[in-house]
């Protein structure tokens, strides 16, 4: 599975694996427009035990200009939240939604010992300001969802998501 997001191609992902939650029409059907906000897409990492939850960014305000910069990292956080959120109501189906877009093995996605991480890919970003936006990004997390989940966060920049095997090829 590949497809395109803020000018990156993502990909090579098996179909059973990866969740396109904002394309999805359980998203689109039934949150969408009431106040939820999802990420690009949830990517189950078996042989890592890490279920990622993916946002894309073509880019970022700098930090230097803290409104606008601060606006774009909460609503980051919001969609990683309630991305979060969403994925476990449907994984614990714990929901009357139609189930047939999830990806054929969903309910092995999550486990007992599975890591929660929380990616942003930003395309046009060096990476000389990726470690004070992943701080950013922490420090803006509710903290009920920090005391009460342990997620990591990662961001990078486009070369170094194809370093993790995230984007699978250059676009100009």
């Amino acid at each position: 599975m590949d497809f395109k997001e803020s000018e990156m191609e993502f990909g090579n992902f098996d179909e059973s694996k990866c969740f396109r939650i904002e394309k999805s029409d359980i998203y689109k059907k039934n949150f969408g427009g009431n106040g939820f906000s999802t990420v690009e897409f949830v990517l189950f990492r078996p042989e890592k035990n890490k279920l990622l939850f993916v946002e894309a960014k073509t880019t970022l305000p700098d930090i230097s200009n803290k409104e606008d910069f601060n606006k774009n990292v909460d609503g980051i956080v919001k969609k990683f939240v309630d991305s979060f959120y969403l994925t476990l109501s449907l994984w614990f189906e714990n929901n009357n939604y139609d189930k047939r877009e999830l990806p054929l093995n969903y309910i092995d996605f999550i486990n007992k010992n599975v890591e929660f991480t929380m990616v942003l890919v930003i395309k046009n970003r060096k990476a000389d300001g990726i470690k004070r936006i992943k701080a950013r990004i922490t420090e803006r997390f509710p903290k009920r969802e920090l005391r009460l989940w342990k997620f990591d966060v990662i961001v990078m920049n486009e070369d170094f998501a194809r370093k993790n095997n995230l984007v699978v090829s250059k676009n100009t």
